[in-house]
C-alpha cells in the first residue's frame, strides 16, 4: 500500500499555460501556516470557461496550443509508470477520479462532481490529503458538487483544507455554480443549496458569476476586545463567522503581521470554541475601495481571498455609514470582489471571478 500522503494523479494544464505565480497549479507553494504572498503582476489570469463534459471522464480545459499533461510519480522511476498503474487501478476499482482545480480570486479548491466519486462524503483525512500543498494537490479547501434532494438545481459541499465541514464559502460557491453550470446542473441562472441555505446564482460572462448569499445574522457593529491593539471591533455572519478590524490606511493594512495576529483574533475565548475567521480592511482614497486580508478558520492561514470575509466587511462597512452598496473589495491576490447590501431586505450578492486552473485524474484510496 503507498503511503497516505502521496496521491497518484495526473494534471492537465489549462489555458492559458503562462500562469502567474501565484497561481499555484503545478508548483510547490509555502508551507502550511505560513503566509503567502500576493502576485507581483496585478490580477491573477483567467482561462477558458469550464466546458461540457460526460460524467467519468477527464475534464479537458486547455487548446490546441496546451502542452502535454504533466505527470507525476509517486513511486521511483524503477517502479511501473503512473499511467500504467492508473489504467490497471481503473479496471479494478472507482478510486481514480477526475477533478477540476479552480479559484475565485485566488482563493483555490479541489472540485468532484459528486457522481464521479465511488464514495461519499471523503473521509477528512482524505480531504486533508488532498488540499496539502506539499504532499497533495493543494488547495484552501475542497467542494463536491451534486444533485440535491430539496429540489434546488444542485447542492456544494464544502470542506476546509484541514477536512473539516464548512457551512458556506462564498468563492466556492461561485466556483461551484460554474462548475454545475459545465455539468448541466444548471443553466445561466439558478438556485443551489448549501449547509448554510438556499442561494441564487447567475452567469455573468465566461469568468465571473454572481451569487446571492443568505444574509447576514449575529451582526455587533462595534466592540472591544481588551488584549488586542485595535478598537471598535465588527463581526458579521455571511453564513460563516468573521471578525473585522478597520485600520487607519492600506499600509497598516500591508504592515500588519498576519501570521501572529490571525491566530489570535480567529481563536479569541470572545467566539467560543469553534472561533471565527479574522478579516482586516482599510479604504483606498484613491478609488474608495476595501482592501482586504483574511486569516481564515481551517485552513488556518491567511488566503488570498475570501468571499464571505468580504461580504461580512462591506455589511459592517455600510451599515455604519463608511461605505456605500456595492462595495469593491481588493484582494490579497489583487483581484475584485464586488458586494451588494441590500440593508431593506438583508439580501447579499458577491460577484467575482471563477477560474479553472488545470484538471486531472486524482487516486482517492488511502
Amino acid at each position: 500500500m503507498r503511503p497516505a500522503t502521496r496521491p497518484v494523479f495526473t494534471l492537465s494544464p489549462g489555458a492559458p499555460w503562462n500562469r502567474s505565480p501565484s497561481n499555484r497549479a503545478c508548483s510547490p507553494a509555502s508551507p502550511l501556516g505560513q503566509a503567502r504572498s500576493p502576485s507581483p503582476r496585478g490580477p491573477l489570469p483567467r482561462p477558458n470557461p469550464i466546458p461540457p463534459r460526460q460524467p467519468g471522464t477527464p475534464w479537458q480545459c486547455g487548446s490546441s496550443g496546451t502542452p502535454p499533461p504533466i505527470r507525476w510519480r509517486s513511486q521511483p522511476p524503477t517502479a511501473p509508470s503512473t499511467l500504467s498503474r492508473i489504467r490497471r487501478q481503473s479496471t479494478r476499482s472507482n478510486s481514480v477520479t477526475p477533478f477540476i482545480k479552480m479559484h475565485g480570486a485566488g482563493n483555490d479548491f479541489i472540485m468532484f462532481l459528486q457522481n464521479d466519486l465511488g464514495r461519499f462524503p471523503l473521509p477528512a483525512t482524505t480531504i486533508a490529503r488532498l488540499c496539502h500543498r506539499r504532499m497533495g494537490i493543494g488547495a484552501d479547501g475542497l467542494i463536491v458538487v451534486g444533485k440535491d434532494p430539496g429540489g434546488a438545481d444542485f447542492r456544494m459541499h464544502y470542506a476546509n483544507s484541514d477536512g473539516g465541514e464548512a457551512e458556506m464559502c462564498g468563492n466556492g460557491a461561485r466556483c461551484a455554480f460554474a462548475l454545475a453550470r459545465a455539468a448541466g446542473l444548471v443553466g445561466d441562472s439558478g438556485k443551489f443549496a448549501s449547509s448554510a441555505g438556499l442561494h441564487a446564482g447567475r452567469m455573468i460572462d465566461a469568468g465571473e458569476v454572481e451569487v446571492e448569499l443568505t444574509g447576514w445574522r449575529d451582526l455587533d457593529l462595534e466592540f472591544d476586545l481588551p488584549d488586542v491593539p485595535w478598537s471598535g471591533l465588527g463581526f458579521c455572519n455571511t453564513g460563516v463567522p468573521h471578525v473585522v478590524v478597520q485600520l487607519p490606511d492600506t499600509g497598516a493594512l500591508a504592515d500588519l503581521d498576519l501570521a501572529t495576529w490571525g491566530p489570535v483574533l480567529r481563536r479569541h475565548a470572545r467566539f467560543g470554541a469553534a472561533g471565527c475567521n479574522a478579516n482586516w480592511a482599510a479604504v483606498d482614497p484613491a478609488d474608495g475601495s476595501v482592501h482586504l486580508r483574511t486569516f481564515e478558520r481551517g485552513v488556518e492561514d491567511e488566503t488570498l481571498a475570501c468571499g464571505t470575509g468580504a461580504s461580512a466587511t462591506a455589511v459592517i462597512m455600510c451599515l455604519r455609514g463608511t461605505r456605500k452598496s456595492p462595495v469593491t473589495v481588493r484582494t490579497r491576490s489583487g483581484e475584485i470582489l464586488v458586494v451588494s447590501v441590500e440593508s431593506g431586505t438583508g439580501r447579499l450578492h458577491l460577484r467575482g471571478p471563477a477560474v479553472v486552473s488545470f484538471t486531472g485524474e486524482v487516486d482517492l484510496d488511502d
